[in-house]
């Protein structure tokens, strides 16, 4: 049966301040209080369990932390599991401590268990915000809990921000991070300033409008955002190639609605690398042909208001004039085409569309 925290005891220890060493540093609060935030923040969490066979409580702590949650499991001397939960803030000195007993209550009664094994997992928030994980197997031995195989996960990772975007708090040199969203959109910092910041991805779809005036190959786009000045860094970024037969380019956008070409890109089959750049913005993979804002497209893949699945389709929405671009693929004709205006047909590549009249 598992219990919640709240009905277990939260101990705090309260430590006695000597006034003399008070008034002692009350000269130079702000240069010692900023060390000690120092030294907290380089120091990590230590955390500790121990069991009481007499009263069969058990206690945990950690320090130094702000605030912590753990759960423990338990497996009894005859087979069976129990557990319970615990939750709350850390102590002035930064110590966090929970207890819980091995065992069931009723009115006020309980029932002891003879524990024999279990895991202890705790999450702890430290002074600085980070988040602290941490689990252990243990065992009970002569009465004594023996904690064992700890595991710390507490490598950096994604923010989920909860409205499609992520956050990784603090960059390092040489580091790639590889985006949430799709694993092939990756940011490798290549020189950082002094003070690193944070970064953060969001995944945006294009209009109708923008893959046709782009070329867009997907309506897919990567908003990159920073909270570090542009041109303070540079970076390699890596973004998903859609079309890796295709010759395509990389575009960016400052505002999200004017596009230019980003420089340095190399396509790599499934994905496309642009190397150096220094600053954040909207990036988009698109077709190395030039766009025309008037022109439209035939595509087997994609279907908007520039561009269609039928050649014909795209002869009637044009005016004189108009330039109609056929992506690579074959294209099966149930009639004659008819062609009754002046327009311009443009294949991709030569020998990779056909147009097929069997039909």
């Amino acid at each position: 049966m598992w219990r919640n925290g709240s009905k277990n005891i939260l101990k705090a220890i309260a430590g006695f301040i000597d006034l003399s060493f008070v008034l002692q540093y009350l000269v130079t609060p702000i240069l010692f209080l900023t060390s000690f935030q120092a030294a907290q923040a380089a120091v990590t969490p230590v955390v500790d369990a121990t069991y009481s066979a007499e009263s069969h409580e058990f206690t945990i702590t950690a320090e130094p932390v702000v605030s912590a949650e753990f759960t423990l499991a338990y497996t009894t001397t005859e087979g069976v599991t129990q557990g319970f939960t615990g939750n709350g803030q850390a102590d002035d000195n930064n110590v966090f401590q929970g207890t819980g007993i091995a065992g069931t209550e009723s009115n006020d009664v309980y029932t002891y268990d003879e524990v024999a094994k279990g895991t202890l997992d705790l999450t702890a928030t430290l002074e600085g915000g980070e988040e602290y994980k941490y689990s252990s197997a243990f065992t009970i031995e002569n009465g004594t809990l023996v904690l064992e195989s700890a595991s710390e996960t507490n490598e950096p990772t994604w923010t989920d921000n909860g409205d499609g975007s992520f956050t990784w708090e603090k960059v390092e040199l040489n580091q790639t991070l590889v985006a949430p969203q799709n694993d092939k959109v990756t940011v490798t910092f290549t020189s950082l300033p002094e003070e690193s910041g944070s970064i953060t991805i969001r995944e945006i779809t294009l209009t109708d409008e923008q893959v046709a005036e782009l070329g867009a190959l997907t309506t897919t786009a990567y908003d990159i955002t920073s909270t570090m000045e542009d041109g303070s860094f540079t970076y390699d970024l890596t973004l998903p190639n859609p079309a890796p037969e295709k010759e395509v380019e990389v575009k960016f956008s400052e505002d999200g609605n004017t596009f230019e070409d980003a420089s340095g890109e190399e396509k790599r089959d499934d994905v496309v690398t642009i190397t150096g750049l220094d600053h954040f913005t909207v990036f988009v993979v698109t077709n190395a042909t030039p766009a025309d804002s008037s022109a439209f497209c035939v595509s087997k893949a994609t279907s908007t208001s520039n561009c269609f699945n039928s050649i014909q389709d795209a002869i009637n929405a044009a005016s004189n004039g108009d330039t109609i671009r056929i992506e690579n693929g074959t294209y099966t004709l149930s009639s004659t085409i008819q062609v009754n205006k002046e327009v311009k047909l443009i294949g991709e590549s030569r020998g990779s569309v056909i147009i097929d009249a069997s039909g």
